[in-house]
């Protein structure tokens, strides 16, 4: 984008986030806010800019409300004032996403195959917390932790999808209670409001863009890496979700989840 933006003799890229940016004298350093409007916040989409990014990009909306923008677009005699508000991805207009999945791995072809990629479209075993094979599912990718619906298993009781193991195109199921955990570990971290984390901070923290950010705490391991743990158990920590760590209306920066650390020692790993 940047590249694009450059050819075009443009020195900032403006984008409709809901989010603000502001550079703070005293640390030198730009700093990525909150939209002020919490409903419509972006900010834990954001969390990858680095400096020289933030320097250069622009956020009209965020100082604005949703209801102003809409009421500016009226005015202006915008087509989209009116438009009906998207809550799914966007560039999947009938939420259908194995539909969407199916046919993004059958147009990768071979270039899928050779990184090995395949194997995890196919079908699979499903267990359940003591290593016991109770069904199959029909590909990884169509399955994600915290899943009720669609896992084609009755045991007499609502079960959810709480461990993917791709290694072993596995998937492992539990009760509600299960997918509650407090530690895990966020990798490829990037700071924003800092440079580095030193010593462990309290925060609050985000682990995926409708999660309402909890109170925890994050400590430093290696470069690009930190443990994450929240002071009260929280549902469906999902490994390759962002986690976005925020104090006030700042982000301090994010990463990935890598894996959850606590969770999952009662499990059983069978070679199926």
């Amino acid at each position: 984008l940047w590249k694009k933006a450059r050819s075009l003799g443009a020195g900032f890229i403006s984008t409709g986030h809901y989010a603000r940016i502001r550079f703070d004298e005293k640390i030198k350093r730009f700093l990525l806010l909150k939209g002020i409007d919490p409903s419509r916040d972006q900010s834990y989409a954001l969390w990858g800019l680095s400096q020289k990014d933030l320097s250069q990009t622009i956020f009209p909306l965020g100082e604005l409300t949703k209801r102003q923008v809409r009421t500016l677009a009226k005015e202006h005699g915008l087509k989209v004032a009116e438009r009906e508000e998207s809550q799914e991805i966007c560039f999947v207009t009938d939420n259908d996403y194995p539909r969407f999945i199916r046919e993004w791995i059958g147009s990768k072809g071979q270039g899928l195959r050779d990184m090995g990629q395949r194997k995890k479209t196919q079908p699979g075993p499903i267990f359940d917390l003591k290593g016991e094979k109770i069904g199959e599912h029909v590909g990884i990718p169509y399955y994600t932790i915290g899943q009720r619906k669609g896992l084609g298993v009755a045991l007499g009781k609502p079960m959810y999808v709480v461990r993917i193991v791709a290694e072993k195109n596995a998937i492992y199921v539990g009760e509600n209670e299960e997918l509650f955990e407090s530690s895990f570990v966020v990798t490829g971290v990037n700071w924003i409001a800092f440079d580095k984390l030193k010593q462990e901070i309290d925060c609050e923290i985000k682990i995926r863009y409708q999660h309402i950010p909890q109170e925890g705490r994050i400590s430093p391991l290696t470069e690009g890496q930190v443990m994450v743990k929240f002071n009260q158990p929280e549902r469906a920590i999902t490994p390759g979700q962002s986690a976005v760590f925020y104090q006030g209306e700042a982000v301090l920066g994010g990463g990935v989840i890598e894996k959850v650390v606590n969770g999952m020692n009662h499990l059983v790993h069978t070679n199926g």
